[in-house]
């Protein structure tokens, strides 16, 4: 009910009519028969592509890809929880589900051609089934042993850099913790991982010029040495705001209602960890917040990014514990305790719902600005092949079925002027390629004589620029 319940929100908030983002662009047009495939710059890696393939190389409807993610990640609620029901066979699992199902970020993301949700599903199920290993069926351990990196393999495919963080603590457990010490479980863990980490570390030396080449080039993207980022996810969290980096002096204003979530978060965290002190899910428990803790110091202290989609896996983990702590406090507060925990799940869910129909209007109605852009400039005379280059070129380049290009400077893509880039345009037209440069305003200085300029819409200041002949 509760994974249907998900598919059901993310309809009524009408994610399926939001545009493709730039990341997801990037990740479907690489099988897509009409699209030209994006660059996939270092951080990125093939499980996406992969997974939406069948869709992209029918169709080029975002509707359709977004419709397919729903269905996909909601079985995929539907199978990380029924595992952790295995474990921990109470009321606290489903709840937990509902907990993290409510969250505005798993509602946006959840039907999003991105790595976030998956990696948050796969850590869900990696964790429960390393438990698993441990618990009453251990003697038949072999499935579970099994399952466990077959979880690793996708978590590595989509997103190999997570693996290490959401890894690392379950091989430190299985070495160090004498009761859970078993040589099979690191094996599945390294064995699962190498399947999506064997065509990194070759890409790595086919494109990059090796492993550590590429990790510098993803430092680059994500800002060298330590970062305290802890208020600005807090503040990208509380305002929506997508994508935030060290251009931006602030990620957002922290609201109260996202305050307190977070809070109740923490607190109910703690509250389910007491809970189950002495009993013999406690491990379970402190496995979980240990894997998540390890995750979100990944993005907190070493990423100058704030992105809120970073913590999804961190969330999908604390929910369990917290989850423990509602059913305690329904349990142990006899009269009120139902109604506690009840009217704190129906608050926390209203907020986030709101929040995340409130995201998916901004940002849908941003996006289709660009698809007005889009079709104007499909509207020029325009034959392919064609590049774009600018403001919004990945979304137009995607809609007109051209190229899109981005410069990089050390791995790291860059917008300079395109007076400094007009060389290149030319090089490009020799090739038998239309360039098309899209800006925010006219900019006449920014291109040599003979350029043409085109203001796309007549309510708003956006230009296309076209090279002469």
């Amino acid at each position: 009910m509760v994974a249907l319940g998900y598919a059901a929100a993310q309809l009524a908030v009408g994610m399926h009519r939001v545009f493709l983002g730039w990341d997801e662009i990037l990740y479907v047009s690489q099988f897509s028969r009409e699209v030209p495939a994006g660059f996939m710059d270092a951080p990125r890696a093939w499980g996406v592509p992969l997974i939406v393939a069948p869709v992209a190389a029918t169709t080029t409807s975002a509707e359709a890809v977004r419709i397919f993610m729903i269905l996909l990640i909601g079985l995929g609620v539907f199978c990380a929880f029924r595992t952790w029901l295995r474990a921990r066979d109470t009321v606290a699992v489903p709840l937990a589900a509902l907990l993290l199902c409510s969250l505005w970020v798993s509602i946006f993301y959840g039907n999003a051609a991105m790595p976030n949700m998956l990696t948050a599903l796969c850590a869900l199920a990696a964790v429960a089934l390393f438990v698993r290993v441990y618990g009453p069926g251990a003697r038949r351990a072999r499935p579970v042993l099994l399952g466990l990196a077959a979880t690793f393999a996708a978590m590595s495919m989509v997103r190999p850099l997570d693996t290490v963080w959401i890894g690392l603590p379950l091989i430190a457990a299985a070495c160090l913790h004498r009761p859970w010490r078993r040589p099979a479980v690191v094996v599945a863990i390294l064995a699962g991982s190498a399947i999506g980490w064997l065509p990194w570390v070759i890409e790595s030396y086919v494109r990059f010029g090796g492993v550590l080449p590429r990790l510098a080039e993803i430092a680059r993207w994500n800002g060298r040495g330590l970062h305290a980022q802890g208020l600005r996810h807090l503040q990208s969290f509380s305002s929506g705001r997508l994508l935030c980096d060290s251009s931006h002096a602030s990620c957002g204003e922290p609201t109260l209602n996202a305050t307190l979530a977070w809070a109740a978060l923490v607190i109910l965290v703690g509250v389910g960890l007491l809970a189950l002190r002495g009993g013999v899910h406690l491990p379970a428990a402190v496995i979980a917040v240990v894997v998540a803790a390890a995750n979100a110091a990944a993005y907190l202290f070493l990423s100058q990014l704030a992105n809120p989609r970073f913590l999804l896996p961190t969330y999908a983990l604390l929910v369990l514990p917290a989850a423990e702590g509602l059913r305690w406090l329904s349990l142990r507060l006899s009269r009120v305790g139902p109604l506690l925990a009840g009217g704190i799940v129906a608050a926390f869910a209203g907020t986030q719902l709101a929040m995340a129909n409130g995201v998916a209007v901004t940002v849908r109605d941003a996006r289709d600005r660009e698809i007005q852009r889009a079709k104007a400039v499909i509207g020029l005379p325009l034959r392919r092949p064609c590049v774009l280059y600018g403001r919004s070129a990945t979304q137009i380049a995607y809609l007109a079925h051209c190229r899109y290009w981005r410069p990089y400077v050390k791995g790291v893509p860059q917008r300079p002027p395109a007076a400094r880039v007009v060389p290149v345009f030319d090089r490009m037209r020799a090739r038998g390629l239309q360039v098309v440069v899209v800006t925010r305003g006219k900019r006449l200085r920014d291109f040599p004589a003979g350029w043409r300029h085109v203001r796309l819409l007549p309510d708003q200041s956006w230009h296309a620029h076209l090279p002469p002949g």
